[in-house]
């Protein structure tokens, strides 16, 4: 347990983390007063379509706290997915984490036979590290709902390419146009990010 002081609970003891520290006598735990307090934001919940959302190749991205509210640390999406949408297999130094919420889609990456595309379903989640080459698409006749977690840097771009949705929009029909497709990959190139040569 690190620097922790541990003992079993029926015998009592204490658990110094973060700077707070837990006391327990028995089966009584008890929570005192932190050790040290740090100025910070409090815990805040976000609603769905509190925040502002974009378009970005036809999907839906809805933010749900940006660098700015995560010390600049991360920024979290809800992406929609329509049928017919998807991202081209592209990389950046970005990390990146895809959590299915609700539908079936496929996840594309890079093999050592070329680009392959695998099912994802609601509950998988897809780890991407920096410069993995990656791309999603939405097959299906559903929408797919996305959980995406990006390490900061890529606000930027996201906020760069992306197209304004009023609250209640209808979604994009199809895949993409090429243009559309060449935008984004354009302004890409500034990060850097960089579509699969293929």
């Amino acid at each position: 347990m690190g620097n922790a002081d541990h003992h079993q609970r029926g015998q009592g003891g204490s658990f110094r983390a973060s700077g707070l520290q837990w006391q327990w006598k028995g089966e009584k735990e008890e929570m005192s007063t932190p050790v040290a307090v740090r100025e910070t934001k409090n815990v805040e919940r976000i609603r769905r379509a509190e925040t502002e959302s974009i378009d970005v190749l036809g999907i839906r991205m809805e933010w749900k706290v940006n660098e700015r509210d995560t010390g600049r640390q991360y920024c979290l999406f809800e992406m929609t997915v329509p049928p017919g949408a998807g991202v081209p297999l592209h990389h950046h130094a970005e990390h990146e984490a895809f959590w299915v919420v609700d539908g079936e889609a496929e996840f594309g990456r890079v093999g050592s036979a070329g680009p392959e595309w695998f099912p994802i379903a609601s509950g998988d989640t897809v780890n991407v590290p920096g410069w993995a080459f990656h791309g999603f698409r939405n097959p299906g006749k559903n929408n797919v709902r996305i959980l995406l977690l990006c390490a900061a840097g890529l606000e930027q771009f996201f906020r760069e390419v992306g197209l304004p949705a009023l609250p209640g929009a209808a979604l994009a029909s199809g895949p993409p146009a090429p243009s559309e497709i060449e935008r984004v990959f354009s302004a890409g190139l500034k990060i850097p990010s960089y579509a699969y040569p293929g």
